[in-house]
């Protein structure tokens, strides 16, 4: 499973990158700049979410996609298992940043520059339902650079 969700955030982070797309349903011009290792294939997964960063997957499909210049994190669905994600929402906003993520036992653990959060949506709307802060701003350990 984790393979396959290898494959598709490959996919999708490729994607996101392509310049000349058309119409999902159209064919579909790639870039000429875009290089794919042979055995691979590119395809959109979804084509609404500007300036992508970081991407993350939860234990049910579930895709997140950070926007550090929006201070945003989106949740994206594929409703129908077509390998397009129809759905997509705002998770968390109004965050100075938004980068840095991992899910841990339902929670997508997120940073800010020198903060850490979690967050979990709790009755599948795509919106996180919970927030934690789980080490504010400025209280991150700082390194001794004295020796």
């Amino acid at each position: 499973m984790k393979y396959l969700h290898s494959i598709a955030l490959s996919t999708f982070i490729l994607s996101l990158l392509m310049l000349s797309m058309s119409v999902i349903g159209q064919q579909q011009k790639t870039d000429q700049e875009i290089w794919v290792r042979e055995g691979f294939k590119l395809e959109i997964v979804q084509n609404d979410i500007e300036k992508p960063r970081f991407l993350q997957f939860d234990d049910k499909g579930t895709l997140y996609v950070s926007l550090p210049d929006a201070g945003k994190i989106k949740s994206c669905k594929d409703q129908d298992g077509d390998g397009y994600y129809e759905t997509v929402t705002d998770f968390v906003t109004g965050h100075s940043t938004a980068h840095g993520m991992d899910w841990k036992n339902g929670w997508l653990w997120f940073t800010e520059t020198g903060a850490i959060f979690k967050a979990r949506d709790t009755d599948g709307d795509g919106k996180a339902d919970e927030k934690v802060t789980v080490i504010s701003e400025g209280n991150l350990p700082k390194y001794c650079t004295e020796r």
